[in-house]
């Protein structure tokens, strides 16, 4: 799970806060937790992560390590219930005695269970996911500790610190607020490059508007290649400040990513160039985003990086097209 998926994790904690029931984030146990008393793992804390961070509706497990020994031995526990098909069950029972206990639900967001995703499946040369059904995937996951529940948007807790790092180096590249922050890049872990739309038309899109008179800035991480025209940010910052970025932001420019959940859990308008690996529905924004999106019969796919149909569902998407829609957007802010 990525930093987009902990920020849909967000939304679930969130809803759940509505009911006013204390929340503790945690990973599932293993063997040695379970013989010690504990229903999370012990060696795994999530107060750190740059998104969980400074959440005021979540508590976090201590931390204790592991010696190689109970490490092995805890491998070896889960690779058993792999082996015989139990994980699920494992974590179905996990999930009722943390709900039938009083006091703090524990919330242990590996489990598979409250995936979004049901399962992968197909051969190893073709495997894809297949998407639980039942709307957005936030719902679907808290679906899973209060039914029918509305789902609540992402959020992120900025500090003074993210904002004032933020603030700094937008000074230092003049930048303006007003300006158009944009990420080409995508996530090829899973998928690849099925949700990547090609560099040259986001080139096309960079040239056009600072011909307009727009600035704009290029956040993400360091490699890839930086768009001509736009000021570069890559890897200036950690994940939190580039979320303070884009808070400052008029407009944010990407695809399916984790920076999209950010934009969301800001509050920032943007423009998103979908393709098919999901739904715009089902992982996207569209009460708050404008999502170029053109409906293929091959998706939603879940493939894991391969594609039968070269790509149509984003290399179909021109460059004229993503324009119109940003240019419409600035025209309403």
């Amino acid at each position: 799970m990525g930093l987009g998926g902990n920020l849909m994790w967000t939304g679930v904690i969130a809803a759940l806060a509505r009911d006013r029931r204390p929340l503790v984030l945690a990973m599932q146990p293993k063997l040695t937790d379970l013989l010690a008393g504990r229903d999370h793992d012990r060696s795994a804390n999530l107060s750190a992560d740059p998104v969980f961070r400074g959440n005021p509706h979540i508590a976090f497990t201590p931390y204790r390590p592991k010696g190689t020994f109970a490490r092995r031995v805890d491998n070896l526990f889960m690779a058993v219930l792999e082996r015989l098909g139990l994980r699920r069950r494992f974590e179905r029972m996990l999930a009722a005695r943390a709900h039938a206990r009083p006091g703090p639900l524990m919330l242990h967001v590996d489990m598979e269970i409250h995936s979004y995703a049901d399962a992968q499946v197909g051969p190893p040369e073709r495997r894809h996911f297949r998407w639980k059904d039942g709307g957005h995937a936030i719902r679907t996951m808290l679906a899973g500790f209060a039914p029918g529940r509305a789902e609540a948007p992402p959020e992120i807790h900025l500090d003074d610190t993210d904002c004032a790092r933020a603030k700094t180096l937008l000074d230092e590249m003049r930048i303006d607020d007003g300006f158009i922050a944009i990420e080409p890049e995508t996530n090829p872990e899973f998928f690849g490059d099925l949700r990547a739309w090609p560099f040259e038309r986001w080139q096309a899109v960079v040239t056009a508007l600072a011909g307009e008179g727009h600035r704009v800035a290029q956040v993400g991480l360091p490699g890839g290649r930086a768009l001509e025209g736009a000021v570069d940010l890559r890897g200036r910052t950690d994940f939190r400040a580039a979320c303070a970025i884009l808070a400052r932001a008029r407009l944010f420019l990407g695809t399916e990513s984790g920076l999209m959940h950010a934009a969301r859990a800001v509050d920032t308008d943007a423009v998103i160039v979908w393709g098919g690996v999901t739904l715009p529905e089902f992982a996207g924004y569209p009460d708050q985003h404008d999502i170029v999106c053109h409906r293929v019969a091959c998706a939603p796919c879940g493939n894991l990086g391969w594609c039968d149909n070269k790509r149509i569902c984003m290399l179909d998407i021109d460059t004229a097209e993503v324009l119109a829609r940003i240019r419409a957007r600035l025209a309403k802010s």
